[in-house]
């Protein structure tokens, strides 16, 4: 007996600077999620974007250490390949983040349509830096190309914008701040805005494609003249049926009696026409070349003229100056306004206000036809 107590007593010695050791060491430390490549920010992080380090989270800190929490959540910052994930580099989980999320505070986020460089936008990638350079088209008929701003930094890449009076053109949408968004904005309405793709690592925003204070680079251009073209006005003199026709199609009700209106069509008078609102009473057609002019009367009625002076914008959509003008049966007097509309293929006007007795308007759809199509 007195053998076997002291052989207990022996092994509980060994035991019990074990279980100490193991007490003082605090719980294990837990494994950790990685970024399996490098991640740009904004990116929504996928199952491959991910794997668990054999690394340990140290205790306290806010490691992601499970894939379903990371999976479907945006980078709020640039990873690197082997970097642990942490809270406060992620947006918050349950769903998408806002776009707005990854924007620095104190920086915008700002699209520019880009002309010029399809091949370089489709190299792009967020995160990327570029040189932004405008590129103006003088009245003398020369190029001039100006750098705008050095080393921006890329957000996103989309694809052009249906509907656009820039439809075509690729959105990329930058990271600046306020001051720099605002010539940004500028330069994208006035010209053409083309981006120099530089290194990942080249972000030194002192040196530029264009040197700074350098003169602009002016180039003479000869390009053949556009083919001549002709613009037809097909025009729809409309009485309407329902007091609210005219405010259907985009117009409105005067309170000074009838004021002449010049405004763009934001309605069909076709289907207006097939819901038995309106009544189309006459049609007529007239025609210029591009950059003359031409009037148009509705048959019974001299007292009304519509001038039209149709020119190409450098935009290429059609701008036209439409001028109404109505005398009155027995007046020596005439009431005109004169209005500067820019269309898209297939849009349409009206003039109302012609003092009909029976309310007829005019509905005016230009098209331009190349001669060599006609």
């Amino acid at each position: 007996m007195l053998s076997t107590a002291v052989f207990y007593g022996l092994i509980a010695d060994r035991l019990e600077p074990a279980k100490s050791a193991e007490a003082s060491a605090g719980p294990a430390p837990t494994a950790m999620l990685v970024a399996a490549r490098n991640i740009d920010r904004g990116k929504l992080l996928e199952s491959a974007d991910v794997r668990l380090s054999d690394r340990s989270c140290p205790p306290g800190q806010p490691c992601v250490k499970d894939v379903a929490d990371a999976l479907g959540r945006a980078t709020l910052d640039p990873l690197v390949e082997g970097q642990a994930l942490a809270e406060g580099s992620l947006s918050r989980p349950a769903g998408i983040a806002a776009p707005s999320s990854v924007i620095p505070v104190g920086m915008r986020a700002v699209t520019m349509h880009v002309a010029d460089s399809l091949g370089v936008v489709q190299m792009l990638r967020a995160g990327d830096h570029v040189d932004v350079q405008v590129i103006l088209a003088r009245e003398n008929g020369t190029l001039e190309i100006r750098s705008v701003l050095p080393a921006v930094e890329v957000l996103n890449v989309g694809p052009p914008e249906l509907g656009s009076p820039l439809s075509g053109r690729p959105v990329v949408t930058v990271l600046l701040s306020p001051a720099d968004a605002d010539r940004v904005s500028l330069a994208d309405t006035v010209g053409r805005l083309r981006v120099v793709l530089r290194n990942r690592k080249d972000v030194d925003k002192t040196v530029s494609a264009t040197p700074k204070n350098a003169p602009p680079v002016i180039v003479a251009v000869t390009t053949p003249p556009p083919p001549a073209r002709d613009v037809y006005f097909d025009v729809q003199w409309i009485s309407p049926i329902r007091p609210d026709t005219l405010e259907a199609l985009g117009g409105h009700s005067s309170t000074e009696g009838e004021a002449l209106q010049v405004l763009p069509v934001t309605g069909s008078w076709s289907t207006l026409e097939g819901e038995g609102r309106l009544a189309v009473v006459a049609k007529s057609q007239v025609l210029t070349r591009e950059s003359g002019e031409v009037s148009l009367e509705r048959e019974g009625a001299p007292g009304i003229r519509i001038r039209l002076e149709p020119h190409m914008r450098v935009d290429g959509r059609l701008g036209v100056r439409v001028e109404p003008a109505v005398k009155g049966v027995g007046s020596t007097t005439e009431r005109k306004i004169r209005s500067d509309l820019s269309f898209a293929p297939g849009q349409s006007f009206l003039v109302a206000g012609l003092e009909a007795p029976d309310g007829v308007f005019a509905v005016i759809t230009p098209r331009v036809v190349a001669r060599s199509q006609k």
